[in-house]
Order: structure tokens, then sequence, then C-alpha cells
């Protein structure tokens, strides 16, 4: 099991759809179908962080493909994922998303957090739920955030497209599309409009 980090109050897929559309209002990507996941975390995070840095690193010097320093400001990323991402291959593209849900989520409540690996096993760990697990939290919120509902439910009929016009990996975006129409369904049950009238 790979290190993660215990979240006393996580977010429900829900709750993380509207921050997630929260950081796109403030980042000007509302209306955006191909969020440019590089821009935002070399241009637009800066601007709001001024302390931020997003530090590209060789294979010999991170292992990692990349790593989210919240005590530092600052994202590190293997230089072939960070190529990769300019060059807009999907996997590439949301493994820094993934990251800067790390980084928007956890950074001002890591005191709030517990790391804890695999030789720390407890009963509480070994039920973590997407609720309460960070790694969990940040890749849903890596697909909300490349993925708005409004679009994956323009595209529900065919994840390929979706794939391209959004360039995230088809099992995101398959994700995506079933998650769009659980929350269609809850707005029609709860008398909202529907989310094609959002975007």
């Amino acid at each position: 099991m790979a290190t993660d980090i215990f979240v006393r109050q996580g977010l429900t897929q829900h709750q993380m759809a509207k921050v997630a559309s929260k950081y796109r209002h403030e980042f000007d990507l509302a209306h955006t179908e191909f969020v440019s996941i590089v821009e935002v975390l070399e241009f637009k995070i800066p601007v709001t962080y001024p302390g931020f840095r997003l530090v590209v690193r060789s294979r010999v010097d991170l292992a990692e493909e990349a790593v989210t320093e919240t005590r530092n400001d600052r994202i590190l990323v293997r230089e072939d994922i960070y190529n990769g991402a300019c060059e807009g291959d999907a996997y590439s593209r949301f493994v820094l998303a993934h990251e800067l849900g790390h980084f928007l989520l956890h950074r001002e409540t890591l005191k709030d957090l517990h790391t804890v690996s695999s030789g720390e096993y407890t009963e509480n760990i070994k039920n973590l739920n997407a609720i309460e697990s960070a790694e969990d939290q940040a890749t849903i919120f890596a697909r909300h955030f490349l993925v708005h509902p409004a679009v994956a439910f323009r595209y529900k009929e065919d994840v390929d497209i979706l794939c391209r016009k959004t360039g995230v990996p088809r099992d995101e975006a398959a994700a995506a599309i079933t998650i769009s129409k659980r929350q269609e369904m809850f707005k029609i049950r709860n008398g909202e409009l529907g989310s094609e009238a959002c975007f």
C-alpha cells in the first residue's frame, strides 16, 4: 500500500464538484472544456499563491511521477510527466491535476492530516473510503477539475469524445459520465435546473 493520508472531514462527490467548480471560476476556466493544467500550475496558481513553484526534476532526482510539498508551497514533477502534460498526454495531465488537488485541498489543513503507511495499518485505515483518503480526494478533485459535470453530461453517450474534448484518461472520463448522470438525477429529484443550463 502506498502512503496515504487520513482526512478527518472529507468531501463527497457533490461537494468536491462544487469545490472544483469554484477553482475553475477563480482561474477563469468556468466555461472551458479543455483545461490547460500546465498553464494553471505555471501561471494561475502563482497569482493566488505567490510562493508556489512547479519544479521539474529528472528521473534520477525524482523517483515518483509527482509529489506535492504543501509545507514548501510546491509541486515536484518528473520531467517525463511534465513533458507529457505539455504535449497533451491524458495520463500526465491527470497526474498534475491530482497534485493540484493535494495542493489546494490539503495545504491549509496539514495539521488535521495523519500520514499512515503499510506498517501502521489499523482498522480505520484498512477501511478508508473516498471521503477519508487524501489520495482518493485528490483524484476526485482532478476528475471534477478537468471534466466539469455539465461537460461530462453533454458527452454522456460517447466516452471517447469526452476524452478528446477534455484530455483525460478513458477510465476517468467514464467515471465522470457516471457521476454526472447521478448528479443530474439528483437535481431532477430535487427540482433543480439541469447541469446543461449551468455550463
